[in-house]
């Protein structure tokens, strides 16, 4: 751009800022597409929870999941509301794509017949802008700027169709010859939407710079009698101030006054009818209440979810439905459609959003997007009923938290002395060690999820419910695998006791007290640092063979670091005897003599080493 261009795209900005600020107050109208602002035609939804009309899909930037199949399927829900709740609307739209089909075709004469036709449903600014380009086309050039000025009057401010509305207005000046400082503001206020959105620039200043010049050459003509409003220094003071804007896109500007008078007429009918199109009767919406009713919990759909193959499910109904799936690989529990690309494009974000919070993601509620569209009018022509299910599902997340958790749901607290939790029967897990699992088992998926869902991380373990006693594992990675299985780094936190034994949705839990060592005098812990330096050299004596730094290393990357406390070092040296290890670790954690004394225990494992090394 030369610098005259460049200084008239800056002021527009500063104007275009400003209408920003105001228009974020308006709400977008109901079934709306993301992407070019008229009524949802074949709807879908990407993996962010953006819905567009299918057509538009190929023209979003980045659309989010489309790899995993999003944006090719239309989304079930929202294309049944759509045609229940706006029929005008949704006839219009099919129109519009026919409409679109014979322009492509540079069939320009029939494009203008269809758009007309498609205006009588329902007037929008997406047909009015199609129709000026379309009559432009035809050389018609005050009927182009006629429809651009319904267009703008009929679009949101700073939208993507306001844009497009001032294009068709700055085009339709260009061509007409009439009011060179109008088509010089309204392109120049699409050149900085453009640039503030990131949008490619060509036609629009290929446009700019045809104005310009119309524009300099009436500023020339002194016989003009507009010469002395036509300075560039003018036109960029008012645009900065925003009042430029006003005049562009105002019909009596440029229109002889029998004209603006029929033109106001016009626009007072495209306006009732584009109200009437878009009012929704309180029957309607009762009578579509199947519509947004979830197929799994057969409830009203709350933060609804769409999956690539198009179905809307509530998005906890979704996660059960991941996790509780025989299939391999899971699928759509409606339409059997194979998910699995779609859970390892899901595992895929919630590393990496592990990787930027620091924090564990599953493939569960908290990595699935909710459809923004459908939220929105649950929420707007559905109050009552999305609060109450709302209410609900608090309700039932609260039972499972206490269920889970029983000192309040909130995370296992380290103070109290009891607590309930969910508890993963399979073997021995020991303090301080590591522990890596593979989860494949639905209810042991559901488990999981659940864990690193509350943010909780931390789950019992324990060999069998006969025994009693177990220990706690914190999750340390999480990694979901495309059939919904899992591998699960974890680390053994804290031992348990089992006062009482409780299941919920088909995994154990437990109501827990917590077993801890009873605390050292000082004679007793200045003996327990010095056996737990004798037990390092048994150990370093061990793996001498090997090497004793090159044997350590494999073993830590096996069972962890080994531990700096001195009462946590049995727990990990017991892996290291080949002899009746199981029974050992048993002993150590649980034992009535030494489940509470480091002492006792660093002195048993003296003598198992002792024993493994003379052998």
């Amino acid at each position: 751009m030369s610098a005259a261009e460049v200084e008239l795209v800056d002021a527009a900005a500063v104007g275009y800022q400003a209408l920003l600020e105001l228009a974020r107050a308006h709400r977008r109208p109901d079934l709306t597409c993301e992407h070019c602002a008229a009524t949802l035609f074949q709807p879908t939804s990407l993996g962010d929870g953006a819905t567009y009309c299918r057509a538009c899909v190929p023209k979003v930037p980045r659309p989010v999941g489309r790899e995993v199949g999003f944006g090719k399927a239309t989304n079930k829900t929202l294309e049944q509301l759509s045609e229940a709740w706006f029929p005008a609307g949704s006839a219009a739209a099919r129109l519009r794509q026919d409409g679109n089909a014979h322009f492509a075709a540079g069939r320009f004469a029939e494009a203008a017949a269809v758009y007309s036709d498609a205006i009588e449903h329902r007037a929008d600014a997406v047909l009015l802008c199609n129709r000026s380009a379309a009559r432009l086309r035809l050389q018609d050039a005050d009927g182009a700027l006629r429809d651009a000025c319904l267009a703008l009057h009929l679009s949101e401010p700073s939208g993507r169709m306001w844009a497009k509305a001032l294009f068709r207005l700055g085009s339709a000046l260009n061509a007409t010859g009439a009011r060179p400082a109008n088509a010089l503001v309204a392109l120049a206020m699409v050149a900085a939407w453009s640039r503030v959105h990131r949008e490619p620039l060509d036609s629009t200043l290929r446009a700019l710079r045809e104005a310009a010049a119309t524009f300099a050459r009436a500023a020339s003509l002194a016989a003009d009698p507009t010469a002395p409003t036509l300075s560039l220094p003018a036109l960029v003071a008012a645009l900065r101030e925003g009042g430029a804007l006003e005049s562009a896109g105002d019909a009596r500007e440029y229109m002889p006054a029998d004209v603006a008078e029929s033109f106001a007429l016009e626009l007072a009918a495209a306006r009732e009818r584009a109200d009437n199109a878009r009012r929704i009767s309180a029957e309607t919406v009762i009578a579509s209440r199947e519509c947004v009713e979830c197929p799994l919990c057969v409830e009203q759909l709350h933060e609804p979810t769409a999956i690539p193959c198009g179905h809307v499910l509530c998005r906890s109904c979704l996660s059960r439905a991941l996790d509780q799936a025989f299939d391999m690989p899971p699928r759509c529990p409606l339409c059997r459609d194979d998910l699995a690309p779609f859970l390892t494009w899901l595992n895929v974000r919630a590393r990496a959003e592990a990787a930027r919070t620091r924090r564990l993601h599953s493939h569960g509620a908290l990595q699935l997007a909710v459809c923004r569209e459908l939220q929105s009018l649950l929420a707007h022509h559905m109050p009552v009923e999305a609060a109450a299910r709302a209410a609900q599902v608090r309700a039932g997340e609260a039972a499972a938290g206490e269920a889970d958790d029983g000192d309040g749901g909130g995370g296992v607290s380290a103070r109290a002395p009891t607590a309930t939790i969910p508890v993963f029967i399979c073997s021995v897990a020991l303090p301080g060690v590591r522990c890596p699992l593979h989860v494949f088992e639905p209810r042991y998926r559901l488990m999981m999820r659940r864990c690193i869902d509350s943010g909780r991380r931390e789950f019992g373990m324990a060999p069998s419910q006969e025994l009693g006693f177990g220990t706690t594992l914190l999750i340390d990675e999480f990694t979901q695998l495309p059939d919904g299985r899992a591998r699960i780094a974890t680390t053994g936190a804290r031992r348990f006791r089992v006062l009482e034994w409780g299941n919920k949705d088909g995994y154990s839990t437990a109501r827990v007290e917590w077993i801890n060592d009873a605390p050292l005098a000082d004679a007793d812990a200045t003996c327990a640092a010095e056996l737990g330096r004798a037990l390092r050299a048994q150990l370093d004596t061990l793996l001498e063979p090997v090497g004793a730094s090159r044997g350590l290393g494999v073993i830590e990357a096996q069972l962890g670091p080994i531990p700096d406390d001195d009462a946590l070092l049995p727990f990990w040296a017991s892996f290291l005897t080949a002899r009746n290890s199981v029974e050992l670790q048993l002993a150590l954690a649980f034992g009535n003599e030494l489940r509470t004394s480091p002492l006792a225990r660093l002195r048993l494992l003296l003598q198992v080493m002792s024993r493994a090394i003379a052998a």
